[in-house]
């Protein structure tokens, strides 16, 4: 549930920013406003496959944990057959968009796969008791709301966390720090690329 919380919205924007984000990124020189065109069209059908792919990172481990490694394989064949069946099977009509949504239409059946295996696997696959009232639809305080105060709250109490004993800087205090490294050189990157 969480995985979708984050990445629902995520795929949305990405569909919706989709031609400006692409254009930002890659027109100049020979990249053409018609090349921004067609690859935001791709960009679109993969943004829909995007939850699909965070799911079966989420699922997959369920298998992992119990040493079975033949089933996902088995459903990662039939994707794989799928996948090849709708890129090249609608390749006459759709262009190059096949292959973006054989991809996409080859992670959802992935999923349905990896959902439906883990049916057998009893109460340990089922979501924790805590967050099933927000599957529920329920927004109070044990729902989606109620998740984030905390995170907050969790998030408040740590950074007020005091260094070790090595005199250290709390892990999440150093991932604040990379995350800002990260951004300047992705800044400092995109400003050379125009030169």
């Amino acid at each position: 549930e969480f995985g979708l919380f984050l990445t629902l919205p995520a795929a949305f924007a990405i569909a919706v920013i989709a031609q400006p984000m692409v254009a930002a990124l890659f027109e100049r020189g020979q990249f053409t406003a018609f090349d921004t065109a067609q690859t935001a069209k791709a960009l679109v059908v993969y943004a829909l496959g995007l939850p699909a792919f965070v799911l079966q990172k989420i699922l997959q481990p369920l298998y992992f944990a119990r040493e079975d490694t033949r089933t996902p394989f088995r459903f990662a064949l039939w994707s794989m057959v799928v996948n090849a069946a709708v890129a090249f099977g609608l390749m006459q009509p759709l262009g190059f968009i096949a292959a973006a949504l054989g991809t996409t239409v080859a992670a959802w059946v992935m999923v349905a796969q990896l959902w439906w295996g883990t049916r057998a696997m009893g109460q340990a696959a089922r979501a924790d008791a805590e967050q099933q009232p927000a599957a529920r639809g329920e927004l109070g305080d044990g729902g989606v709301f109620g998740e984030l105060d905390g995170i907050v709250k969790r998030g408040e109490q740590h950074r007020g966390a005091k260094p070790n004993t090595l005199g250290a800087r709390s892990h999440g205090a150093r991932e604040n720090d990379w995350g800002g490294v990260v951004a300047v050189l992705g800044g400092v990157m995109f400003a050379k690329s125009d030169e």
